[in-house]
């Protein structure tokens, strides 16, 4: 069996990917460099009767060698290394920055469960890996032009709590992330994310929408572009919006 093996955005200058404060994004080391975005808006359930929104710290990327490649397999994975927490900040965005151009596209997402129980400690918050179905992967391919950021869409896949019903794609990342971990009966599974803090809880959600046009990516180019000012991003952002009025 091939190892996971998870790979920082290259040549990033700081990996803020699980900041709590304001941290600036890391400076783009060449200008041919680009940046991925991509905003997740998903719900998990802890049991039955519990669930909440799911706020990723990271997400994982796949880099496409070529146009035909339709197998989504790939044991390196870039991780994420910059959420902006400042106003206007969204919880669910979170930024590659430093890759090099070419063909990306999302395969599993690590993060926490904000509960809906109001009274919930962050630090009690479950820990949760999305693995991202195939149809999701295909359609989040995104070809990311030198120099610019490519966001590849606001996606939302459906509330689940098992790996029930997962295809082959998410089973292969299951397996790289867990080590094949043998998943316990329901019941006991329940009894662990109740009363364990630190239990992994593993999800296979199915495809729900991924919203990429035009105007969606204008409109996060453009609300995020000011959060990047003072770095040397600017111009990708600019380039990219240049690209998205022809």
């Amino acid at each position: 069996m091939r190892r996971l093996m998870i790979v920082p955005a290259v040549l990033a200058l700081c990996l803020s990917c699980a900041s709590t404060s304001v941290t600036p994004p890391p400076m783009a080391a060449d200008p041919t460099n680009v940046g991925l975005a991509l905003s997740l808006d998903q719900k998990v359930r802890t049991s039955l009767n519990l669930g909440g929104d799911f706020i990723p710290e990271t997400v994982f990327f796949i880099r496409f060698e070529k146009a035909t490649d339709r197998t989504y397999k790939n044991p390196v994975l870039l991780a994420s290394n910059y959420k902006y927490t400042g106003p206007e900040s969204e919880d669910g965005v979170v930024f590659a920055l430093n890759l090099p151009a070419g063909e990306y596209a999302p395969v599993a997402a690590e993060g926490r469960m904000k509960e809906y129980d109001a009274g919930s400690a962050p630090e009690k918050a479950k820990k949760v890996i999305v693995f991202f179905p195939k149809v999701t992967i295909e359609k989040s391919r995104t070809v990311v032009a030198p120099g610019t950021i490519g966001y590849l869409g606001e996606l939302r896949m459906e509330t689940v709590s098992t790996m029930k019903g997962a295809d082959d794609v998410q089973m292969y990342y299951y397996t790289l992330f867990s080590g094949n971990e043998k998943r316990t009966g329901a019941y006991k599974e329940m009894l662990l994310r109740t009363l364990d803090s630190d239990y992994t809880v593993y999800v296979a959600p199915k495809h729900d929408k991924l919203v990429n046009s035009k105007e969606r990516q204008t409109a996060f180019l453009t609300a995020y572009r000011k959060h990047f000012r003072r770095s040397n991003w600017i111009g990708h952002f600019d380039k990219r919006l240049a690209e998205l009025k022809k």
